[in-house]
């Protein structure tokens, strides 16, 4: 997976991992942001300003025969930047497995990811701290 998400430090109980439902056919591959469905779902990768399920903790391939995935929710990345931002902002998926800055009707809902832990500048990968719980 290009851009896959790299794990610096977790959070609390093994960075808050959940398990969401996924349909056998995906593939998910560790490091990658995925997004969020109804009920408690996810359907791969994340689009740009997707509701962020998490990133997933173990790869999952098509046709395996499972229909959970492991997702962190918490903790310290390293991820790709597809445009420019400074430290602190809020985060939100820009698709791709990459991160933008949130604007302002982003910024408050469920498809902030967490906050920039350097400036960056586009395609720069650097520190992200995932906060979805």
């Amino acid at each position: 997976m290009a851009n896959e998400w790299v794990k610096c430090e977790l959070d609390g109980d093994d960075g808050e991992m959940v398990s969401l439902t996924c349909s056998d056919s995906i593939t998910a591959s560790k490091g990658t942001l995925v997004n969020l469905t109804d009920p408690r779902s996810t359907t791969g990768i994340a689009a740009s300003g997707a509701m962020i399920g998490g990133v997933v903790a173990r790869d999952k391939a098509a046709g395996d025969g499972a229909t959970r995935v492991a997702v962190w929710t918490r903790g310290d990345f390293i991820a790709s930047a597809s445009g420019a931002f400074l430290t602190g902002v809020s985060l939100r998926a820009a698709g791709q497995n990459t991160v933008a800055e949130a604007g302002a009707l982003e910024a408050s809902g469920a498809a902030t990811l967490g906050y920039s832990l350097y400036d960056a500048s586009a395609k720069e990968a650097g520190p992200v701290r995932l906060r979805l719980t």
